[in-house]
């Protein structure tokens, strides 16, 4: 996995190659009914109690989360004008899905040297296949809010012709295609060995490569990692799932920012923000 899976590179060349056509691109795509505003508003209450009972702080005083009069499907607004500096959220190490955290986390670990790959997304895919699946998921109400699998509207999930159609001006088939064939690659050689030797633990959906697809493309759209690791280094943690970090809708003039701390993330603003406003985050 290589140009597809470098989030912030791929979305600034989409924007660049396309600017105002892409969202032209966008209509002619399939429509998939997105949950009503009353689920989505029943599922966030849902996850902010679950925030509340893992000790996530959310400053509720300068900041809220809502579900619309955002750019995607929640958001958090400051509801005070904001100042540079100023701690919004704390999100303990506890509360963030990743190959340590995992129910599964002693499996992982005692498969570790078979698991690695060149994109050292392995463990966190098989992560998420399980607690996705999982109805006593310690990250149940979290993983409730994100959106239909079938939303996420990435080149990779296009046909070929659309591909060759709609982007053929542009070096983002070519890399599409490398991609896919880099990604089936571990899918046949290091997810799938493992889920076999592990069936009882997985859902038999876990066992196509069209789902591995989608749990990838969670990863690409919501997923953090420490910029402060190595990426080369075997005990690096790798891409994680951040509760309320990924709330953030995210832009290159971001005027927030996560921070890793040793035992919690913080969530800080690193411009004056005001009233109204979308806190916006950088991709990571």
């Amino acid at each position: 996995m290589s140009s597809l899976l470098n989030k912030e590179n791929m979305v600034e060349d989409l924007d660049e190659d396309f600017g105002d056509e892409l969202d032209e691109i966008k209509a002619k795509r399939a429509k998939i009914d997105e949950p009503s505003e009353d689920v989505q508003d029943k599922k966030l209450e849902t996850f902010l109690d679950w925030c509340k009972a893992k000790e996530v702080f959310i400053d509720y005083n300068k900041v809220k989360i809502v579900c619309s009069g955002t750019s995607h499907n929640y958001g958090m607004v400051a509801i005070k004008d904001i100042d540079k500096d100023e701690v919004l959220s704390r999100i303990p190490k506890s509360a963030i899905l990743e190959p340590s955290t995992t129910q599964i986390n002693e499996m992982l670990a005692k498969n570790s040297k078979n698991l690695k790959s060149k994109s050292n997304w392995s463990k966190l895919i098989i992560s998420l296949m399980f607690e996705l699946n999982n109805s006593n998921s310690k990250w149940r109400e979290y993983l409730d809010c994100f959106p239909n699998y079938d939303l996420f509207d990435l080149p990779m999930f296009w046909e070929t012709s659309e591909l060759k159609s709609w982007l053929e001006n542009t070096c983002i088939p070519r890399n599409v295609i490398i991609d896919l064939d880099n990604m089936k690659n571990e899918f046949e050689s290091i997810i799938k060995p493992f889920l076999d030797q592990n069936k009882q633990y997985f859902e038999e959906k876990c066992f196509s490569f069209e789902y591995y697809k989608k749990v990838v493309g969670f990863i690409m759209a919501y997923s953090f990692r420490d910029p402060n690791e190595d990426p080369d280094d075997p005990n690096a943690i790798g891409p994680m799932m951040v509760p309320v970090g990924d709330v953030l809708n995210h832009i290159a003039k971001n005027n927030a920012q996560i921070r890793f701390e040793k035992n919690e993330l913080l969530i800080v603003s690193i411009t004056p923000i005001k009233k109204v406003e979308n806190i916006l985050r950088i991709f990571v």
